[in-house]
């Protein structure tokens, strides 16, 4: 009787202890679960992202050189980003390089256009008067490049600013004119002569953005090409997903 008794007590002891243990684990689970979680990182040190850039904007050049035809008004780029790497050494800073498409269009007029002309054995590209009686309307350079930026960028919350260099590798251009003939109807004619644009360019870019909208502005050192001989700024809006 009485080894019964002592070892109900035993048991007894046992449970309360393992109750008790079970109390402690489960508290020490509450409060690990309720401490503050460790801050993660603002910023990773390197990023990959795709399609994170659209732009829109206007070419100009300066005001001596609109003798040349060249309407800045109806001269556009369109570009869009299709990959960009980034090393944020911090927050702060980053250094990107990326890859863009690119569209641009040189509208001239109204008193030139542009037109083939003989230059010996072959034919140039080249910024032609309009010939009297000709009802003439319009006349672009389409220059389709694929660009590769580089660029430092400063940020602090969702205001940034970007500088750097692109190289503008030209993959296509050509030329058309539009006018309009005896009947009235509008005719465009697109010249297959060779542009005579060089195949690579430089230009210098600024940008400034405030959330996922901002502006920026671009500088071509080298002329446009032989038949426009103007160095070209553009400015204009800029849409980011950054």
């Amino acid at each position: 009787m009485l080894t019964m008794a002592a070892l109900f007590a035993a048991v007894s002891v046992f449970a309360q202890s393992s109750k008790d243990r079970l109390s402690e684990l489960e508290q020490a689970t509450v409060e690990e679960d309720t401490k503050p979680a460790k801050e993660e990182k603002e910023y990773r040190l390197f990023d990959v992202n795709v399609v994170s850039e659209v732009g829109f904007g206007w070419q100009f050049v300066k005001e001596d050189q609109f003798a040349q035809g060249l309407k800045g008004n109806k001269s556009s780029e369109f570009y869009f980003n299709l990959l960009e790497l980034s090393f944020n050494p911090t927050k702060w800073t980053s250094v990107t390089l990326g890859a863009n498409l690119d569209w641009t269009d040189y509208a001239v007029g109204p008193s030139n256009y542009f037109h083939g002309v003989p230059d010996g054995d072959s034919r140039k590209m080249d910024l032609t008067p309009v010939a009297s009686g000709m009802n003439y309307t319009s006349s672009k350079l389409h220059v389709f490049s694929i660009v590769v930026p580089a660029a430092l960028d400063l940020h602090v919350g969702s205001i940034s600013l970007r500088a750097g260099a692109e190289a503008n590798f030209r993959l296509n251009s050509y030329a058309n004119y539009a006018y309009r003939d005896g009947n009235n109807d509008l005719v465009t004619v697109k010249d297959s002569t060779p542009t005579g644009l060089d195949k690579f360019a430089l230009d210098y870019f600024a940008s400034l953005n405030l959330g996922f909208i901002g502006l920026y502005v671009k500088y071509f050192p080298q002329s446009i090409s032989p038949a426009i001989p103007m160095h070209c700024f553009t400015a204009g809006i800029v849409l980011n997903t950054r």
